[in-house]
């Protein structure tokens, strides 16, 4: 990848970007990366931090909690192995950036890949058991059903891989791929994603990804094309499942339901931006997305809360892109944005409880050429598959377009603030007599 994405200038004021998700450890500690080459863990009740571990990169990637140990890929190379206080055990040379993917330990290997088109499975101790080389860049996070360890590549190709590194099948698409695979046995049960990391068995399954080609695929457990739902731009969020819908986000700036059998769309959300590498978060409520909004003359991203029919109950706006998949936990919403702050919002009384600055570095995320890269390769699949839009089966309104309220700069590393000024509610919710005694409605 001759792409550079790190540029030497930082912006004065704010804390390094986090593209990272955040994982939980200890049931109260948060663990995430930064693009300031740190790892960091906080308290989740305050924001306070416990510890920071320091690469020699950009920690671009999500880390795997597995037992009493991190692991840790970096934009330096390396994957790092470190304990639940920040000890240093071990480090691996992949010879190649790790950016997107997630750590994944599985059936007792670590398993990521590279920039360089490398796939590693390494014992637990970071000896390598085997490698797999690809055709370009890999930044899939792997799902594993069995003994099979399935991911794509910027080549265009997923792969099934069996635990001793050996290729099953490869089943190309128009596109290079940054989605993690959901598996699914034929009746719907969800077997792997992004947010169920469990191995489970099954003879019979179905692997279902985005790609760069506009394209949601469904194939079989032996790598046979069973059918395409379209969208309108690149599909780098991770599908997930919940009662027989398939939701993900797209590019082109929508949410997309999708029945399961089939493939009829029940409803599309409209974000304010684009919807990156964030993958839908569900509960028994709610679904959230994290939208991006990035060019030469404004940067933005928000947290989105919807309700079940895909109508916005509320939104929350931070001044840089939000990529990463939202953690919720104890009832609030952990996420990190560009603009150098880790979140925490209650769900239940809707107010921010706290937020946590990264460090000043001299080594930013430049996340224009980021945005360029992705359009590119977005032009290159248009030249292979043309697109085409959906019809809605059942219509559903857009999403709330109204801008919320400016951006009120806080550079408090620690503290408590309601953060009102960020979010932006429905007229749905006023009506329904929902925080009629809270002041900040737009």
């Amino acid at each position: 990848m001759s792409d550079q994405y790190w540029s030497q200038e930082n912006i004065i004021g704010t804390g390094a970007g986090i593209g990272s998700s955040v994982k939980i450890v200890d049931n109260n500690t948060l663990v995430f990366g930064a693009f300031d080459n740190f790892i960091y863990a906080l308290n989740s009740e305050n924001g306070k931090i416990s510890w920071k571990f320091k690469t020699n990169g950009p920690v671009y990637s999500t880390p795997a909690v597995d037992k009493n140990r991190i692991y840790a890929g970096s934009c330096d190379g390396f994957l790092y192995c470190i304990d639940h206080s920040g000890n240093f055990l071990w480090k691996f040379d992949s010879h190649g950036r790790i950016m997107n993917t997630s750590i994944i330990c599985a059936n007792g290997k670590i398993l990521f890949g590279n920039d360089n088109g490398t796939f590693f499975a390494l014992d637990q101790d970071g000896h390598l058991l085997w490698k797999f080389q690809a055709g370009d860049a890999i930044r899939t996070t792997p799902a594993v059903v069995n003994d099979k360890i399935i991911f794509g590549s910027h080549d265009r190709k997923m792969y099934c891989l069996n635990d001793r590194g050996q290729m099953k099948w490869k089943f190309e698409t128009g596109g290079a791929m940054w989605t993690c695979p959901a598996i699914t046995n034929p009746d719907g049960k969800l077997l792997w994603s992004i947010n169920s990391q469990n191995i489970k068995q099954s003879d019979d399954f179905l692997v279902y990804f985005g790609c760069f080609d506009g394209g949601l695929y469904c194939i079989d457990q032996s790598g046979n094309f069973k059918w395409k739902f379209h969208t309108n731009g690149p599909n780098t969020s991770e599908p997930v499942f919940e009662d027989g819908r398939i939701y993900i986000g797209s590019s082109d700036g929508y949410l997309y339901a999708i029945d399961r059998l089939n493939r009829n769309l029940y409803w599309k959300y409209k974000t304010i931006g684009r919807i990156g590498h964030s993958s839908p978060v569900i509960t028994k409520e709610n679904i959230f997305i994290c939208d991006f909004v990035i060019d030469e003359t404004s940067t933005g991203g928000n947290l989105h809360c919807l309700n079940k029919d895909g109508e916005l109950d509320w939104r929350f706006s931070t001044a840089n892109a939000i990529v990463s998949t939202p953690l919720i936990h104890k009832n609030t919403v952990f996420f990190g944005s560009y603009d150098g702050f880790l979140y925490a919002i209650s769900l239940k009384r809707r107010e921010l409880l706290w937020k946590f600055r990264t460090l000043f570095e001299k080594i930013n995320f430049d996340a224009l050429t980021s945005v360029k890269h992705m359009e590119l390769e977005e032009e290159r699949s248009k030249n292979i598959l043309t697109t085409w839009t959906p019809e809605i089966s059942k219509q559903k309104p857009d999403g709330y377009e109204k801008q919320t309220l400016g951006y009120t700069a806080n550079i408090t590393m620690y503290g408590s603030s309601s953060g009102i000024e960020k979010f932006s509610y429905t007229d749905n919710r006023r009506k329904k007599g929902v925080y009629t005694d809270r002041s900040g409605y737009e």
